[in-house]
């Protein structure tokens, strides 16, 4: 009778002692599955919210100077000036979003380049101008 009770006892310890492992070990394991899919989310909505709303850091577009050329005499009659697209419904650029713009432009060195002199680029109504100057 003592022993009986005895391993009844030690049965319902061992079970309880076996319960608690179990839950122990599941709680554990949903909060490491919870822990990893929160940084897994963290990280695609980062990643999604820095492709959709953050600028690229560059654009490279071919800038092409046009002229009019004169009928009465030789030689070209205006200033080399150009039109460079930058926003395609608004996909490049991020409408209130600062920018700086560079342009870098190589000309063959020539006689007739070096006395055009120094010329000026500028925006006019989404537009990049560029004209010849002298001081």
């Amino acid at each position: 009778m003592l022993v009986s009770r005895l391993l009844e006892q030690v049965n319902k310890n061992t079970t309880r002692g076996v319960q608690s492992a179990r839950d122990a070990m599941l709680s554990g394991v949903i909060i490491i599955f919870s822990g990893i899919l929160i940084v897994w989310l963290s990280v695609f909505l980062y990643t999604a919210f820095y492709y959709a709303y953050v600028p690229s850091i560059s654009y490279v577009r071919p800038v092409h100077l046009e002229f009019q050329s004169c009928s009465e005499q030789k030689g070209i009659c205006s200033f080399p000036s150009a039109y460079v697209q930058l926003t395609s419904k608004q996909e490049l650029l991020m409408v209130g979003q600062p920018y700086k713009v560079n342009l870098h432009l190589e000309m063959p060195e020539s006689p007739t380049n070096k006395e055009l002199g120094k010329f000026r680029c500028f925006f006019k109504e989404e537009k990049i101008i560029c004209n010849n100057y002298s001081f």
